[in-house]
């Protein structure tokens, strides 16, 4: 296949006969050396041919179709880049691994430009030792180089029913599809893949179609969300997906059921979804800033007598609202913070929440395992993290904590990222942790615990 020097062209698909014309500023020809060919995606990945794997590919003048922010190499890489042929045929899409991009950074890739890309084809199985559920996926391997050479618009995308599409999802790797009329059957559920990227997925439908969040998340999808349309780049990474690239390529049917997710929907003081939570007492609104309210206010981290099932954790809201507690999580500090707790229930706004047990009434009831530890020194400390109790790591930086103890040789941080001295020294047994102050936090040790009463916060 000869090269062919561009300078303004005509681009047309099968869906599209659209006139666009393209800019370019370069027309050398590539002269293939050590075996290289130049070849359209569509020759490339037909059968992806084992005669290829390892060769030096050049495509020209193929189109962006989308591409995504993760950085799985950790060199700072864009993350995948996915091209196509112009015409958006299936079989004629695939993914460039964290490409090297030759533009300025004030002037980046954009979905619809016209590149040429050159680099290593190769069939990728997976990490080593793993199935990939017994398949491959071409790509353009790491290391490749994209270079603009026009602009384009995206292409067209391909028109499937959901039958069509489960029937041979293989053949659309690397398109742009629409899907039409489908129903979420559970909200987004967040998995990683075996080589660390985060995936959202299944999402829906009752058909068995699984939506990707990893380019756009959809914003307030619950089970009974329908949609008109979705249009997005499908592919395969240990099982088939469609992921869409931004709202541009989202129509929800209108009055149907939506999440209390995002800020419009987590401050309208409506109960968006039907489920009985409004705004942030909803679990759905965690994403948001605002639905993280909560404080330590104290801890009763030595009781009288022996500590199992005794010891407990008072948080308080200062908010004017509710918010869930199922926000945010408890972590334990020893040599470094690790989890403790997850939380349910809600804080209605002004309220203080009891969680543990061993006294007259607790509002959460609690057995912490490990115990809470006692002080001494090292310091130690209990802490509140924003999120999932497994996010939190020895590296995790708490939103609020109280290290106690005679010293914090530990360097436990609190919410500052700095390590501080020990907030308050150790406590005697049946003397808690007691908080004065909202945004500026004093603790001192308190002979009589008063859990359920936050008077002195309000």
């Amino acid at each position: 296949m000869r090269a062919r020097s561009l300078t303004s062209f005509a681009f047309a698909s099968a869906a599209s006969a659209s006139i666009l014309l393209v800019a370019c500023a370069r027309s050398e020809e590539f002269v293939p050396d050590n075996g290289d060919v130049i070849s359209t995606v569509g020759d490339l990945v037909a059968g992806t041919p084992i005669d290829r794997d390892g060769t030096q590919v050049e495509l020209r003048h193929v189109v962006v179709a989308a591409q995504d922010t993760f950085d799985e190499v950790g060199v700072g890489s864009i993350g995948n880049v996915y091209i196509q042929d112009p015409g958006n045929e299936p079989g004629h899409g695939m993914q460039c691994f964290a490409p090297q991009i030759l533009l300025a950074q004030s002037d980046p890739l954009r979905p619809g430009d016209i590149v040429n890309v050159k680099g290593t084809f190769v069939r990728f199985l997976g990490p080593a030792g793993s199935e990939f559920m017994g398949r491959e996926l071409p790509q353009m391997g790491l290391g490749a180089v994209i270079d603009r050479v026009g602009y384009w618009q995206s292409p067209v995308a391909i028109e499937l029913t959901v039958e069509d599409y489960l029937a041979a999802p293989e053949m659309y790797v690397g398109n742009l599809i629409t899907l039409r009329d489908l129903e979420a059957t559970n909200s987004y559920e967040v998995r990683v893949s075996a080589s660390g990227r985060p995936r959202l997925e299944p999402v829906l439908a009752v058909e068995g179609v699984r939506i990707s969040g990893e380019l756009y998340r959809i914003p307030g999808v619950v089970t009974g969300t329908r949609f008109t349309r979705i249009t997005g780049l499908a592919n395969y990474f240990y099982n088939d997906f469609v992921a869409p690239r931004g709202a541009f390529d989202v129509e929800i049917e209108p009055g149907t059921v939506i999440a209390e997710e995002g800020p419009d929907a987590c401050a309208d003081g409506a109960d968006n979804d039907g489920n009985g939570a409004t705004d942030c007492e909803d679990r759905a609104c965690c994403t948001e800033a605002r639905c993280h309210t909560l404080i330590l206010s104290e801890v009763m981290a030595t009781p009288a007598g022996a500590d199992n099932a005794h010891e407990w954790i008072e948080l308080y809201n200062p908010a004017g609202y509710g918010v869930s507690l199922t926000c945010m999580s408890l972590g334990r500090g020893d040599a470094a913070w690790g989890p403790l707790l997850a939380l349910t229930g809600t804080a209605m706004p002004g309220e203080c929440v009891v969680v543990g047990g061993g006294v007259p009434e607790v509002d959460v009831t609690a057995v912490y395992s490990p115990e809470l530890a006692d002080g001494g020194s090292p310091g130690v400390g209990v802490a509140l993290f924003d999120g999932a109790l497994a996010s939190i790591t020895a590296g995790s930086l708490p939103a609020d904590a109280v290290i106690y103890g005679d010293d914090n040789a530990s360097m436990l941080r609190d919410s500052t990222s700095i390590p501080p001295t020990a907030h308050v020294g150790t406590p005697p047994e049946g003397s808690s942790l007691s908080r004065s102050g909202v945004d500026m936090a004093t603790w001192t040790i308190t002979a009589t615990p008063t859990p359920g009463d936050c008077s002195l916060l309000r």
